[in-house]
């Protein structure tokens, strides 16, 4: 059966990309320099080097193709023919470039230039240290003996340090859908749901995962520090949208192959965020990154949660058999035709949940169980179909 018309066209109606098209458009002849150069990987240990470009090939978040070099000359002549967008070295091949071997063909960080020496300007460097002692100025310098996440977290840092604006994608295919996820109840395994549903649909296409709870607890469960959090990306929604892709790539954490935007840590600062901010965010994000679902883990935290509701193509509703909550449901249900909010509902799938014998204790493990077999017949039954 052919679902309703989704929420995307009321979107696009109500929010406008063209002066966001346009400044893209502008920057044109740069992007198409810099779709020419890459990031480049030098080490001597060609298994390192090939291990650490299919890791950053296969994460998505470096906006650039990557490119090995295990001889410094290589390295040397493609930095003379500027390239290398940065250079990502380890410490031994770095001494090698630097030293007076290469013939001074071209100026490194830190390097002493011969008087009337005209040479290009050298990319950034990055330095994977494998041993003590310095590596000389204007260089960064991390352990090349540490999680690759941490690495490819440093390459984003310097990519955003560049004075020009990196190349967005151009998006192929079909577009950007909200899944809202909803329920006026309470321990509904809501947060548990939606992971679950994002990392299955994220089998098969990129999916970004959104969490509007006043405590997510995320930080925590996944025992990580988070790299900032979505009211960095309001910040440059509003002043500095050809940022949002760079800081995107940079703060988004992945689990089960399901890419998270870290939520806001106050959720005072949540109910200030008007659903206009919202909703034009996200149409940004569909212009600049190739998600194609996103998750909305959605509470009564944000502000007018029903206008966010009505942008969502399909919501998930989780729901219990018990007066008390059956009762609940009918005054939500109520609200929302008193409030001429009856597109919701018609958009509204709503699920009572089995009682799970045991659920997984570890996020990256919520593919697998009972919980993971509810939600494959969910998506194989069609629910995406008309999407």
């Amino acid at each position: 059966m052919k679902r309703p018309s989704t929420g995307r066209s009321q979107l696009r109606q109500a929010y406008s990309l063209t002066p966001f098209r346009d400044s893209a458009a502008r920057g044109d002849s740069r992007e198409l320099q810099d779709r020419l150069r890459y990031v480049a990987i030098a080490d001597t240990e060609q298994a390192y080097a090939m291990r650490l470009m299919t890791f950053l090939d296969s994460s998505g978040r470096i906006p650039f193709d990557t490119r090995v070099f295990t001889e410094p000359a290589g390295a040397v002549r493609a930095m003379q023919e500027e390239e290398i967008l940065i250079l990502v070295a380890s410490q031994s091949f770095y001494s090698l470039m630097l030293s007076r071997e290469m013939g001074g063909t071209y100026s490194l960080p830190g390097e002493e230039r011969m008087p009337g020496a005209e040479r290009p300007a050298p990319p950034p460097v990055l330095i994977l240290a494998e041993e003590g002692g310095t590596c000389g100025e204007g260089v960064t310098v991390v352990s090349k003996y540490q999680a690759m996440e941490g690495i490819e977290l440093e390459i984003l840092k310097l990519l955003m340090t560049l004075e020009y604006i990196p190349p967005s994608p151009v998006r192929q295919g079909a577009g950007m859908e909200l899944i809202g996820v909803y329920t006026p109840l309470s321990r509904c395994l809501q947060t548990t749901f939606s992971l679950c549903l994002g990392m299955m649909l994220a089998k098969k296409d990129r999916v970004l995962y959104m969490n509007f709870e006043a405590f997510s607890g995320l930080e925590y469960m996944l025992d990580r520090t988070f790299r900032g959090s979505v009211s960095d990306l309001l910040y440059f929604n509003s002043c500095a949208r050809e940022k949002i892709s760079g800081q995107m790539r940079m703060m988004t954490e992945q689990v089960g192959g399901l890419d998270i935007l870290p939520p806001m840590r106050s959720f005072i600062e949540l109910r200030a965020i008007p659903p206009g901010e919202w909703l034009d965010l996200m149409r940004v994000m569909e212009q600049v990154s190739e998600y194609r679902y996103v998750i909305l883990d959605l509470s009564e935290h944000v502000d007018h949660v029903f206008d966010i509701l009505r942008a969502c193509s399909l919501i998930y509703t989780l729901t219990r058999d018990d007066p008390f909550s059956e009762a609940k449901m009918r005054q939500y249900e109520a609200l929302l035709s008193e409030t001429e909010y009856q597109d919701v509902i018609s958009r509204t799938r709503k699920l009572q949940l089995p009682v799970f014998r045991e659920l997984p204790a570890n996020l990256k493990w919520l593919t697998r169980g009972e919980l993971a077999d509810v939600v494959r017949e969910l998506i194989e039954n069609g629910d995406y179909d008309d999407l």
